[in-house]
């Protein structure tokens, strides 16, 4: 079965509602595009995508766009998880913001949770996103997930970040995507020992100020996140600080957490969480590594 028949597409709709019976994905299509206020003149070069079930325009693109639509990344992602059985059944999650406009497709590895501390326990994940609205490339991004409080934060397995495939191509490269997931399962383990240091990493006031001055939120944000308590360990980041037992992973849980439980937008959350990421990795590599 040949990916953008539509006998695949057909089977990648009869996969999407067995996976996911309770969501409603776009029926999308490309329509033509015409203007002019008298004579209408049919736009050359130029579709728009449409869910033709409720007539909402998600974007015009031209014709070198290829439409990708959802339930064929998930098919392909499925299809790609049976070829690594060896890492264990995932869990699959889907979100369908803007009325499907855009896709936010998570998937788990519970069995390959990994200890970081006692009682703190994360599971490799690999999130993949897609847009009808331009406004995303279908990418894929490695990370990981805390089970203590249903936490997906996006910490980059070796400081990377992997997409191989993006909006103008109508199909994921199956091998690409294959190699790609097996290589982020591998680094999961080696990272967990990094993370396990960050765990043990004692920060003082002056990197906790560094860090704040290059994460991406307003001093309002900032003031939210200071009066959150972290899910596991109910710490406050002041008053932890104030006892000089604040460490980089308590600080990174209780910002990943504002993140993925406070930030409502989509589009917001997915520009944060890799500067969130990077911010933290780098603070380890090149403050915390120094000797």
């Amino acid at each position: 079965m040949e990916i953008g028949t539509v006998e695949y597409l057909n089977a990648a709709k009869d996969l999407c509602s067995e996976l996911f019976p309770d969501r409603k994905f776009p029926n999308t299509g490309k329509v033509p595009i015409f203007f002019g206020r008298r004579e209408k003149i049919l736009a050359e070069g130029r579709f728009g995508i449409v869910d033709y079930d409720t007539d909402n325009l998600f974007s015009i693109a031209s014709d070198e766009y290829k439409l990708v639509r959802h339930e064929e990344i998930v098919k392909q992602v499925h299809d790609a998880c049976l070829a690594v059985p060896e890492y264990g059944i995932p869990e699959l999650g889907i979100s369908l913001p803007y009325s499907g406009a855009k896709m936010k497709l998570t998937v788990n590895f519970p069995e390959m949770m990994r200890e970081v501390n006692v009682g703190d326990e994360v599971i490799p994940t690999i999130v993949f996103r897609s847009s009808y609205d331009l406004q995303w490339k279908v990418r894929g991004d490695g990370g990981v997930f805390r089970k203590i409080c249903s936490n997906g934060a996006m910490i980059p397995v070796k400081g990377k970040q992997f997409n191989y495939i993006n909006r103008h191509i109508s199909t994921l490269d199956l091998d690409s995507a294959i190699n790609a997931m097996k290589e982020t399962l591998i680094a999961f383990s080696e990272q967990n020992e990094i993370w396990k240091k960050w765990a043990e990493t004692q920060i003082g006031q002056e990197v906790y100020d560094e860090i704040w001055d290059a994460l991406p939120f307003s001093p309002n944000e900032k003031e939210k996140i200071e009066a959150l308590p972290e899910a596991g360990t109910q710490i406050l980041l002041p008053a932890t600080l104030e006892r000089e037992e604040l460490t980089l992973w308590g600080f990174h849980n209780v910002v990943s957490q504002y993140v993925t439980h406070n930030i409502e937008s989509e589009m917001r959350k997915a520009d944060v969480e890799p500067h969130v990421a990077k911010t933290f990795n780098n603070i380890y590599l090149n403050r915390m590594t120094v000797h």
